[in-house]
């Protein structure tokens, strides 16, 4: 199963972010995004070293199997038949992901072979942070509002930010936040300047000790609101300094 490379950076906020994807409901939309945009996935028999290509034409049947494609189109490996395990790994909107499953018919077509899979149970996503990130103190209250289409806003507090995106903190579980949600309205409460706003889209919800965390990405940041988040992270890493060097 493939993983990021190394972190190259040398800072505290540059560290992939490593999920353990098991709710049904999840992976299934994660594997709907791969269908739609027709990505790459690379295939492995466990075990193995040989990768081979392919896509996912669709989730099919009750219980769901995979269908998996294979390109360039051809006689088959004829190494994967009816109950081979495979390990399958690509990369999604900068995130790479990885799980395993298992062949439970072979189809034989005109143009190549169509493989049918399990369902996988678990599905790893690991999301490679680009820009440092800035953790944010509880003590500084920043608040930000996310508008979800309809529904009505919901306000927490920052929990840290980078050039990528933020995460936000609740004290109870935001159950209006689904991963892959767009976020048509994110506002970011600075005190004493105006409010930065921006689209995002919900990278991940987690719990993290007595609080949860919701992980967002922006989503097409023009040069002015990369201009604005560069300043505002760069004043809190500031400020958390010179914090350190007072303690």
């Amino acid at each position: 199963m493939v993983v990021g490379d190394g972190d190259q950076h040398g800072l505290p906020g540059y560290q992939p972010q490593v999920e353990r994807i098991t709710g049904r409901t999840e992976i299934v939309r994660l594997l709907e995004q791969l269908i739609r945009r027709k990505v790459l996935l690379s295939l492995r028999i466990e075990g193995g070293d040989a990768y081979y290509a392919s896509i996912l034409l669709g989730l099919d049947g009750h219980p769901v199997y995979l269908q998996l494609d294979e390109i360039p189109s051809g006689p088959g490996n004829p190494d994967v038949k009816q109950s081979t395990r495979l390990e399958v790994s690509g990369r999604l909107t900068g995130a790479q992901f990885g799980f395993r499953t298992e062949v439970v018919a072979v189809e034989h077509r005109a143009d190549g072979r169509l493989y049918h899979t399990v369902f996988p149970e678990l599905l790893t996503y690991l999301q490679r942070r680009k820009s440092f990130r800035v953790g944010v103190e509880r003590e500084q209250r920043i608040p930000v509002t996310l508008a979800l289409g309809d529904r009505l806003p919901c306000v927490g507090a920052l929990h840290d930010i980078s050039l990528g995106g933020l995460s936000v903190r609740w004290p109870l579980e935001p159950k209006a936040c689904k991963r892959l949600d767009p976020v048509p309205h994110c506002t970011i409460h600075i005190p004493g300047e105006r409010a930065i706003s921006c689209k995002a889209q919900v990278c991940d919800v987690r719990q993290e000790a007595d609080a949860w965390v919701v992980g967002l990405r922006f989503v097409s940041p023009d040069h002015r609101l990369r201009h604005r988040v560069a300043r505002f992270v760069f004043a809190l890493e500031r400020q958390a300094a010179r914090q350190r060097h007072a303690g």
